[in-house]
């Protein structure tokens, strides 16, 4: 193994498990504009000592379920934080790019009417 490889092991196995807490009240701040401003939309985080995730999309039962018929729509939103990061700011993230990309969808369906 070499030196450089040896310092990277160290430094990851220093970091496991060192990551934020997650700041619940942001979150739940989060999750409402969510639900909001994408109501039908499924979401999800998760959080490890390498990123902070979040990934969201329409659901197929849900007001924006004709999007899913373009591929951009159907694979999903996801933001990946590196550490330290919150899963808020993650959610956020997708929020905020999942908006606008239905914006854009709609604003070019609206046209193509």
């Amino acid at each position: 193994m070499t030196d450089q490889a040896r310092e990277a092991r160290s430094v990851s196995s220093q970091a496991a498990g060192r990551w934020p807490s997650p700041d619940l009240k942001r979150l739940g701040e989060v999750v409402r504009e969510f639900d909001e401003k994408l109501p039908g939309w499924w979401w999800s985080v998760g959080v490890c000592s390498v990123s902070a995730d979040a990934s969201c999309g329409p659901d197929v039962a849900g007001p924006d379920a004709d999007l899913l018929t373009r591929r951009d729509f159907d694979e999903g939103f996801h933001c990946d934080l590196p550490q330290p990061a919150q899963i808020s700011d993650a959610l956020k993230e997708a929020l905020d790019e999942a908006i606008s990309a239905r914006n854009e969808a709609r604003t070019t369906q609206d046209k193509a009417d």
